[in-house]
């Protein structure tokens, strides 16, 4: 419940909801309460768009519309920033209306009442935050665009009537809403886009000789759009799935100039159904975890490891090993992997952490299983390797700081490092390093401009500082004063010229900055290590059965639904 007594629904694999499951248990048992909701940060709080939602503002409130060519401008930022990775506009129909529109062969006037200009405005609103970073007040750049295009967006008849624009509109909406971190509102729009898609059958496949393959391509792209988008945002909120896989028969649309491009959506498709597997399997419907739980774990591990030469070969991070730099789409893909890696394991690392509230003395000879011990290796393996992606990212300027998904992958790492330094230190090479990079890319992505970052940062140095002080006070139990508090990994001075090497057990460096000449991202985890991985965990063995949650009639609550 939010401090103004607002309450939230957050399903059991929410990536939010689980985050403020672990602060909640380390603050109880610290402080002997619930974690006050202002540690919180909760839906739709972290900009203040200055608008009530109602649409008869003055119309002195719009926007100024850019010229022609700024507008482009803006426009081939959205492509490159999103374009790559979905479909938000079919190219051809929209610069073509968008010529007649500043053409001023038609009023503008006229041209307020399409749902083309809702599009023109959506995307100049993205436009707007991409060229615009570093911003730092409570409304993000553009925000006025996509104001004026929800004041002026169509009822749902109109918006059926046009069905193939109005989901490529519903599409931008609900992606700015996730990005304003305003995630109910983005979840239910991202769900009025699939109904209208699956009333005009683009989850069939569709006849080419009856619509036209032109038509049908543009469809294709809509309908794999909406549904990445939907399976991410519900799989974020711990939330069912609306559609079932057996009943989308839609094909990959055809990329012929760019193969690369079309194994990229075949990947992050597979990679939308590997999230649903962990949502249904491995936290399931009521957020308890029983003897299941691994079996559950191994099975998406092994399904994982069928994508990780796949993903390898069709989406390498380096397409050229002399040039240094990688690309954003393979990018954005590897993050996306490594973060359903971290995902999967990461309810072992909360059972070790409950372990070492409620029985410290079993916490030891617990991790020291190699079974144990490999799942949880893993999951701090896969974090690593969303750090050095962020930070070779960061060092090119390709970080994001307005959409999402770098955000998502760093907060996700960044917790179950600092969750694992907790339980057993000798997982992590280095007890600092790693953190302090993390820290460092959070402090970029404020920066840049993304408040989220900002609350996100506070809540994990929270979470840090309270294992810290708990960590202190049983090596001192006669240390009354709860104010011993380590500091959080210091965050370097000029960390932007940094050039930073990542240690290894043996002194030797792991990861080199991507930037480092010579240097490469470093070896993927393989389908043979994550198989290993898997088959070591012989569900039967005395070291699962230790942790005594598998007892049918003692379920461990792994979070409560209700926590936001």
């Amino acid at each position: 419940m939010a401090a103004n007594g607002r309450t939230f629904y957050m399903g059991t694999s929410s990536n939010w909801s689980f985050h403020g499951q672990i602060l909640n248990l380390v603050h109880e048992h610290m402080h002997k309460s619930p974690l006050p909701a202002a540690d919180l940060l909760f839906d739709g709080s972290a900009y203040d768009l200055l608008w009530d939602g109602t649409r008869s503002l003055p119309e002195s409130a719009a926007p100024i519309i850019p010229s022609i060519d700024y507008a482009m401008f803006l426009i081939n930022a959205v492509k490159f920033h999103c374009g790559q990775m979905m479909h938000l506009f079919d190219e051809e129909e929209f610069m073509s209306n968008l010529h007649t529109f500043y053409s001023g062969t038609s009023t503008r006037a006229t041209w307020k009442g399409s749902l083309w200009y809702v599009h023109f405005l959506m995307i100049i609103a993205f436009g707007k935050t991409f060229v615009q970073q570093q911003n730092h007040t409570s409304r993000p750049p553009g925000a006025d665009y996509f104001i004026q295009a929800l004041k002026l967006l169509p009822d749902t008849d109109k918006l059926c009537r046009d069905p193939i624009m109005a989901t490529e509109v519903l599409s931008c909406i609900a992606l700015y809403h996730q990005s304003l971190d305003a995630r109910n509102a983005a979840h239910v729009t991202i769900g009025q886009a699939m109904r209208i898609a699956l009333i005009q059958g683009m989850h069939t496949d569709m006849p080419v000789t009856n619509l036209g393959d032109a038509v049908v391509q543009r469809c294709r792209k809509i309908w794999w759009t909406i549904f990445i988008l939907d399976r991410h945002m519900t799989s974020l909120m711990g939330l069912p799935q609306s559609v079932r896989d057996e009943d989308i028969s839609c094909k990959l649309p055809d990329y012929q100039a760019s193969p690369q491009k079309a194994a990229a959506l075949s990947m992050q498709i597979k990679l939308a159904r590997v999230h649903v597997d962990i949502a249904t399997t491995v936290y399931g419907s009521k957020g308890r975890l029983r003897k299941k739980f691994v079996l559950s774990i191994k099975t998406v591990l092994e399904n994982l490891a069928g994508l990780a030469e796949e993903l390898r070969s069709s989406c390498p991070l380096q397409v050229d090993e002399r040039l240094g730099g990688i690309s954003r789409l393979p990018a954005h893909y590897h993050l996306y992997y490594y973060q359903t890696v971290v995902v999967v394991t990461r309810p072992l690392s909360f059972c070790c952490m409950k372990k070492v509230f409620e029985a410290p003395q079993q916490v030891t000879p617990l991790i020291a299983s190699p079974k144990i011990r490999k799942v949880l290796h893993m999951s701090v393996e896969a974090s690593q390797k969303i750090l050095a992606i962020l930070e070779s990212l960061r060092e090119q300027g390709l970080l994001e700081t307005f959409i999402p998904w770098d955000l998502d992958a760093l907060f996700v790492s960044t917790m179950v490092l600092i969750v694992t330094r907790f339980v057993d230190s000798t997982l992590l090479d280095d007890r600092t390093l790693w953190l302090e990079k993390a820290f460092e890319l959070l402090v970029a992505m404020v920066a840049g401009g993304s408040r989220i970052a900002d609350y996100r940062m506070r809540e994990l140095r929270r979470l840090d500082e309270m294992l810290a002080e708990y960590a202190a006070l049983q090596e001192h139990p006669t240390q009354l004063n709860t104010n011993i508090v380590q500091d959080p990994p210091r965050v370097p001075e000029n960390s932007s010229n940094a050039n930073p090497i990542f240690a290894s057990p043996n002194g030797g460096p792991v990861y080199h900055s991507f930037s480092d000449e010579g240097s490469g991202f470093g070896d993927d985890l393989t389908a043979e290590q994550i198989i290993a991985v898997a088959e070591s965990m012989d569900i039967e063995s005395t070291d699962w059965l230790s942790f005594d949650i598998f007892d049918n009639n003692q379920p461990l609550e792994l979070v409560d639904p209700a926590i936001q």
